[in-house]
């Protein structure tokens, strides 16, 4: 029995294991929002494999309910709208940065960015990934 081949099969099935794991892992935001100069957690935004959303609040304070109504508004979306920046070079050498709008369907896979795009710039929200509730593999990445 090769010892070295045997390793190296163990070690191919721990990774595809760990891929598969990963796949059914969800990436979780925090969501945040200044007031009055304080940065304020209202909550977590965790998305599934399939992008399907679940806003979990902290308490039900007024700033809270805005945040509930706001994801009401987004869920209710099929698309969601955002502007890219799109770097690139003309003809003539010079180098241009164009806006261009786009809309990110619930299943693209850039939706969750999207998410955190379309909440920050259009209603003052922050979202930043909490590597403390997606587990070791995910905050690897």
């Amino acid at each position: 029995m090769d010892i070295r081949r045997n390793s190296t099969e163990v070690g191919q099935r721990a990774e595809v294991l760990l891929v598969e794991m990963e796949k059914r892992m969800k990436v979780v935001y925090k969501v945040t929002r200044s007031e009055n100069g304080v940065e304020q957690m209202l909550g977590h935004l965790s998305f599934d494999d399939e992008n399907n959303a679940t806003l979990t609040l902290k308490s039900d304070s007024p700033a809270h309910e805005k945040l509930r109504q706001t994801w009401a508004e987004v869920e209710a979306l099929d698309v969601l709208p955002i502007v890219r920046r799109i770097r690139r070079k003309l003809d003539d050498g010079t180098n241009v940065t164009e806006e261009v709008e786009m809309e990110i369907a619930k299943s693209d896979k850039n939706y969750p960015p999207a998410v955190v795009h379309y909440l920050g710039l259009n209603h003052g929200y922050f979202l930043a990934k909490d590597f403390d509730a997606m587990g070791p593999a995910k905050a690897s990445k």
